[in-house]
């Protein structure tokens, strides 16, 4: 248990961080509107839990307080890349009132070993002379660190036997497979003829086509298709073509020139 006067201390050590709340806040919400991974280090200093963002090219540390309805955003983000709905975020200045508990930490390490083998690396470390390890929970859209640990993974397994583990409302099974893995299906066809229409008398839908040739008839594949289409040409003259060819659709396109 950690005394209110170290406590004290570390609140006031982080009071400075709180006046970057309005920053940290934008460029989490940018973060994560661009889809990018979300890797951060989980700390919980003076009770108030807090992801330090790690991101590529950033200048300056990132942090963003994890308040119970930002932790179960940010979660429920690298489970399922769902971006939308960011809690309301804190003033600058403006510390958390939420307080975690001194076995916050733990809590999460024993919810990550729970999720499976899989899903969490432990790997060995030495900090300062002392042996340990770094350990590290992996999603499709991100990671948490969770620093170094001392001790070996089995001292730590059973340190957390009598530890709850933290309750969060996503989890792998709520997102399909193919989320996860971060890859569709792939099946692959060979044309019997010259054109797509030997193998497809529709084009699928929800699927990416790789045709690998130009003039294959896709194109017009999908203009006889019996539904509704948008399709999307790169070129003004091969709208103008189809349009020519095809009475029953309708043309979109603007010349654009730059003065000189």
């Amino acid at each position: 248990m950690q005394s209110q006067s170290d406590i004290a201390a570390k609140l006031t050590d982080l009071e400075p961080k709180s006046y970057a709340n309005l920053g940290n806040y934008k460029f989490l919400k940018q973060f994560v509107r661009d889809g990018a991974e979300l890797n951060g280090v989980l700390e919980n200093r003076a009770n108030i839990p807090s992801l330090d963002i790690r991101a590529d090219g950033a200048t300056g540390k990132h942090f963003v307080w994890l308040f119970p309805e930002m932790e179960q955003f940010v979660l429920r983000y690298l489970l399922t890349g769902n971006n939308s709905d960011v809690p309301k975020y804190l003033k600058n200045g403006e510390l958390p009132t939420f307080r975690a508990d001194d076995d916050y930490i733990d809590r999460h390490i024993k919810r990550e070993i729970e999720r499976g083998s899989d899903k969490y690396s432990s790997e060995k470390e030495t900090h300062h002379g002392i042996d340990g390890i770094r350990f590290v929970g992996k999603y499709p859209y991100g990671s948490i660190d969770y620093g170094f640990i001392h001790g070996s993974f089995e001292e730590l397994k059973t340190r957390l036997e009598n530890v709850e583990a933290f309750h969060n409302d996503y989890s792998e099974h709520d997102i399909p497979e193919l989320n996860y893995n971060n890859k569709l299906p792939i099946e692959e066809k060979e044309l019997a003829g010259e054109y797509l229409g030997s193998v497809f008398s529709l084009i699928p839908t929800n699927a990416i086509i790789n045709k690998t040739i130009c003039g294959c008839g896709a194109t017009t594949l999908e203009l006889n298709a019996p539904r509704h289409s948008i399709i999307i040409e790169p070129n003004v003259p091969v709208i103008i073509g189809k349009e020519q060819l095809h009475p029953n659709i309708i043309g979109v396109y603007a010349y654009y020139m730059t003065k000189i």
